[in-house]
């Protein structure tokens, strides 16, 4: 069969860029289709800045029992929300963050592999990777702090090949801003760097030395930082000393399933659509690049989804989350080296693998445009409920029921009340207050309802238990009306406020007023 070469006219290279960017334009409109996002832990987040807003203009009517922690490891993102929910409403502040964030990520990405002298073609395989795990569920500060993980990276390419001034002070700023924006994606990225710095190739042990000299310096304010305030305050944290493997069944999951989902459930062509994007490269005739250097992240991040820990230091989806860095990486491994010297592709195989790229990102964006606008009607219908509590008042969530009605997402309504919380000034429990890393805090970590709690309430929800804990209104979501067992109460009986199923709410007998 005859063969042609890869390279591509350019009047067809303009046309395929300009597919491009409009499928980016397509991923951030789907970010403002709906005001609330199907995502697990986002109402948390809008929850966490409301808070935060009220502590610091000094009108919150829970500071007794609040904290402000700025040394948490989130600042960046809480802050850059909290500045914007200052000049707007705190859904329209998501979605705002959101697409920066995705922009910044696809921005990043294209300007690693450009370091790593990879294939403009595999730049379609990042605009997907945003739409992973973390998106589903909602890990808002993971997703604000990628950005930045990944020009750390590159920066450290920069610097084990030139060892220039200008690129170990980019890769200490990147680090510094890193370790306040996510301790998860800084221990990532400042390790790569400093295995990026120690592997270089045709370097002596001491330009080695000098080009990780960055990286151990900021593994070193880690340590510092560790050993002066998370190993203090892990002593108080709920769940912080349980550490769980997971099943195997789930490492396979990390490369046909999380790249671009977080259950098999939810959408069952994930497989496929992670397959065409590991085939796409060999289709498009490219191979990977000689030598250690472009392949390590990707050899690095794919050894994590087999030997990391799924739950570890009260972090969840622990290795799950860097999936989607899979795609990202393994584009980085494929050299875009001259037509002339490169292998050969058939014509229609080369298209094949291009068509095989922007119909996988063009699956991704489908699917959420679908998910946003279904979930809309469920949003509102919530909205509707919650309505009837009251501003200010402390609200018990009881998710006997937390997955979607008219999508396949299985826990969207696991923290969905937090929304009140963040428009009305409330407190809503299970909160993150409770959690190590939250820039507020419960002055006091025990006592209050546990993380737990909302993976149970299905089997074992019962009011009694959970009386005497000062709650002025239950919200409590069911398919099925609530058993008078569940509701009973000894000393603070229950009255019906709102009954619009699956919502159903209740006001305390022992309820106060509005807080002052």
């Amino acid at each position: 069969m005859n063969t042609v070469s890869t390279a591509l006219p350019a009047s067809r290279v303009s046309l395929a860029r300009l597919a491009f960017w409009l499928a980016c334009a397509w991923a951030v409109g789907t970010i403002w289709l709906t005001p609330h996002l199907p995502q697990v832990d986002l109402p948390q987040h809008a929850g966490q800045v409301a808070l935060l807003r009220d502590l610091l203009a000094g009108t919150s009517p829970w500071a007794e029992v609040l904290r402000v922690n700025l040394l948490t490891p989130y600042l960046i993102g809480y802050l850059s929300l909290y500045g914007l929910s200052l000049a707007m409403p705190i859904e329209t502040a998501i979605a705002l963050l959101y697409s920066v964030a995705f922009l910044a990520f696809v921005g990043a990405c294209i300007s690693l592999r450009r370091q790593a002298g990879g294939d403009p073609r595999l730049d379609w395989l990042f605009l997907p990777a945003f739409f992973a795990l973390p998106w589903r569920w909602g890990f808002l500060t993971f997703l604000v702090a990628m950005p930045i993980g990944l020009w750390l990276i590159r920066e450290a390419y920069r610097l084990s090949e030139g060892r220039r001034l200008r690129d170990a002070v980019a890769v200490l700023l990147l680090g510094a801003a890193l370790l306040f924006a996510h301790g998860l994606v800084f221990l990532y990225a400042v390790g790569l760097a400093l295995l990026i710095a120690m592997t270089a190739s045709g370097q002596s042990w001491g330009q080695r030395l000098r080009a990780a000299a960055p990286a151990l310096l900021l593994l070193l304010a880690f340590v510092l930082y560790k050993k002066l305030v998370i190993d203090r305050e892990m002593q108080s944290a709920i769940g912080s000393d349980i550490w769980y493997f997971g099943g195997l069944r789930e490492r396979l999951y990390a490369f046909l399933v999380y790249p671009n989902s977080a259950q098999p459930r939810e959408f069952p062509i994930a497989p496929l659509v992670a397959i065409a994007g590991w085939a796409a490269p060999w289709l498009l005739g490219l191979r990977p690049q000689p030598g250690l250097a472009r392949k390590l992240p990707f050899l690095c991040t794919a050894a994590m989804m087999l030997v990391l820990p799924t739950f570890l230091f009260g972090a969840t989806h622990f290795y799950e989350r860097f999936a989607m860095l899979l795609p990202v990486t393994y584009a980085l491994m494929f050299g875009a080296a001259p037509a002339a010297v490169r292998p050969a592709a058939p014509a229609w195989r080369a298209q094949a693998g291009l068509v095989c790229l922007a119909l996988a990102a063009a699956v991704i964006f489908a699917r959420e445009t679908w998910q946003q606008l279904a979930f809309t009607p469920e949003s509102r219908a919530a909205d509707q409920a919650l309505s009837a509590v009251p501003p200010q008042r402390r609200v018990l969530y009881a998710p006997v029921d937390r997955r979607s009605e008219r999508t396949p997402l299985r826990d969207a309504f696991l923290h969905y009340p937090l929304w009140y919380q963040a428009q009305h000034g409330g407190l809503v429990e299970f909160n993150f207050a409770t959690l190590l890393p939250q820039v507020v805090r419960f002055r006091e970590l025990q006592g209050h309802v546990d993380p737990m709690f909302g993976w149970f309430a299905e089997k074992d929800f019962r009011w009694a238990d959970h009386e005497a804990g000062g709650h002025d209104y239950l919200v409590l979501r069911s398919r099925e009306a609530p058993t008078a067992d569940m509701l009973a109460g000894r000393r603070c009986p229950l009255q019906p406020v709102a009954v619009q199923p699956p919502w159903f709410v209740y006001r305390s007998a022992c309820a106060g007023g509005p807080r002052p």
